[in-house]
């Protein structure tokens, strides 16, 4: 993998493919372009994960952080559960080269909470626990009781925990992934 980092490429490079950015995007596209055989050059004009990646939370989820109802209606059924199977793969992809290199990237797997404030919301976490669970999408309902153990300070009448939620320290792991 050839980088230019904070500077100008002084040079013509015979790598195949050229990746723009080396924020978490970038990086593993080199790294898969490169783990399929092709030469590859990533430009940067700053430090490496200087841009947005650097301020991301890392937080690995489904889809666009929408919740899969709202995606069904905005793009159909099969568009949203192709989104979510997709970035199901992702996110697996990502959580396995952490696990399997043991690179200190600051990987855990928190799990998420989307919580109810009054009736109208818990038949909306009914509908869309119904919804993920129709695509084997694991979620939980919790009732007032269950949340409270998780936030005491405000009152919530339901809640839908979802296991798969993974976070990332997105420097640490597009570094990893750069000196792989």
């Amino acid at each position: 993998l050839e980088m230019v980092l904070a500077g100008k490429l002084t040079q013509g490079t015979d790598a195949d493919v050229v990746v723009v950015g080396s924020g978490i995007a970038g990086i593993s596209s080199a790294y898969f372009l490169e783990k399929a055989g092709f030469k590859v050059a990533v430009l940067e004009e700053g430090k490496l994960c200087s841009g947005a990646t650097h301020y991301s939370s890392g937080v690995l989820y489904f889809g666009t952080g929408l919740n899969f109802q709202d995606a069904q209606k905005l793009w159909g059924t099969e568009k949203s559960r192709y989104l979510w199977d997709e970035t199901k793969k992702s996110i697996d992809q990502i959580v396995g080269l952490v696990r399997e290199n043991k690179w200190e990237a600051g990987l855990h797997s928190p799990g998420s909470i989307l919580v109810a404030r009054n009736a109208q919301e818990k038949e909306y976490l009914e509908a869309e626990a119904k919804a993920m669970e129709s695509f084997g999408y694991p979620g939980e309902l919790l009732e007032a009781s269950q949340i409270r153990e998780f936030y005491s300070g405000t009152s919530f009448v339901s809640g839908l925990a979802q296991p798969v939620c993974h976070q990332v320290r997105p420097p640490l792991f597009v570094s990893a992934l750069a000196k792989s």
